[in-house]
């Protein structure tokens, strides 16, 4: 693998469009590569930008295995992929990022398994299968809890914070859709992204910490100005150079933090998706695109970044039209639109503000009276 080259005029494939898809496509043309992608997506829009799209089922072995041998190599850029699929595909081309991950991001379990073998702090939990258990364990884990699926997938991701002992009979309708774990819920305003590169020629890439203000599950606003102390931040990155040293990896990937308010952190999961947050970079250097793509291509990676700091807000459809008219007002400001259209968020793209100052940066777009 690591002797392994990726060369322009080479073949890229893409399984599953997301909302970073485009980036790595275009990001790939600017490399000289051309680009497959496979989806299940009836909707798919990336026919006029890709080389070549095959539309069908992920489970069909015929079109996979054709895709795959027009690919010289494979990478994948969604929650919604499966492990099975990729050792399927790796039989007929390179899939450098490997199922490693995939089996810790999209169970629990294994994901805590993972953890608890580095020693790495985590919640204490419970698995929970039925609703008697749910108010036999309560006890143990006090309250808030919340209660999620063992079993991470796009289409059931669904969370329960319990409060008080009226909360649990929430959970019954949930726990008819699989078997979940009860952990104690941490306060917290804000999440941490880590993005790290994992190149197969030089040390992990640790790209500066995304503090991440959320409504519900939608991501509201980034910044990597962070409110954390500098202890906090190293023991961050030790993490991060652990988890990747010990993951069979190659490409990029975050890793979620909680912190509580006595400093205390904890992982809130291992992703492999190239994700909105991680735009915030496009514009200071080069991006976690452009080293992924590196990455899965063989390549060194970037060296280490400047000190340009940046605030990403997401905007929805509702908002279109007053975006439209700061598109001209605001020559600093990056717009990106998603080319997939909205997330499942309502989401349909974000503005990038280049800032030396947070408090400024929040107060010049929040005064555009977009979102208020």
């Amino acid at each position: 693998m690591a002797n392994n080259f990726i060369y322009p005029g080479d073949t890229i494939g893409i399984i599953n469009n997301d909302v970073n898809s485009f980036n790595l496509i275009t990001e790939a043309k600017k490399n000289g590569l051309k680009v497959g992608m496979y989806t299940d997506n009836a909707d798919n829009q990336f026919d006029s930008i890709a080389d070549f799209v095959i539309n069908a089922s992920l489970k069909d072995k015929k079109q996979l295995k054709e895709f795959a041998e027009k690919c010289d190599v494979v990478t994948y850029n969604s929650l919604r992929t499966d492990a099975e699929l990729i050792n399927f595909i790796a039989q007929f081309t390179r899939v450098p990022q490997g199922t490693d991950i995939l089996e810790i991001m999209n169970d629990r379990l294994i994901e805590q398994a993972f953890l608890d073998g580095l020693n790495v702090n985590t919640l204490p939990y419970v698995t929970i299968v039925e609703l008697a258990d749910l108010y036999k364990s309560i006890d143990s884990i006090g309250y808030p809890a919340m209660l999620r699926p063992i079993q991470k997938t796009f289409f059931n991701d669904q969370r329960l914070i319990i409060h008080n002992q009226v909360d649990i009979a929430k959970a019954s309708i949930m726990l008819d859709r699989g078997t979940y774990i009860l952990e104690p819920y941490i306060e917290h305003e804000f999440e941490y992204d880590l993005s790290i590169i994992n190149g197969m020629k030089d040390d992990p890439k640790l790209l500066p910490l995304v503090q991440c203000g959320y409504k519900g599950k939608q991501l509201f606003s980034a910044t990597n100005i962070t409110n954390l102390s500098p202890i906090v931040t190293n023991e961050m990155n030790r993490i991060g150079r652990l988890v990747s040293k010990n993951l069979n990896y190659f490409g990029a990937f975050k890793i979620k933090f909680l912190v509580n308010s006595s400093d205390t952190i904890y992982i809130q999961s291992i992703e492999c998706k190239l994700d909105i947050d991680a735009m915030i970079f496009d514009r200071s250097f080069e991006s976690v695109t452009q080293g992924h793509l590196r990455a899965i291509c063989g390549l060194p990676t970037f060296p280490e970044v400047d000190e340009k700091t940046f605030y990403l807000r997401t905007f929805t459809q509702n908002q279109l039209s007053e975006i439209k008219r700061q598109w001209a007002l605001k020559p600093n400001w990056q717009f990106v639109f998603y080319t997939k259209g909205e997330n499942e968020h309502g989401v349909i793209g974000h503005i990038l503000v280049p800032t030396t100052s947070l408090y400024q940066a929040i107060e010049q777009v929040d005064n555009s009276d977009i979102w208020f």
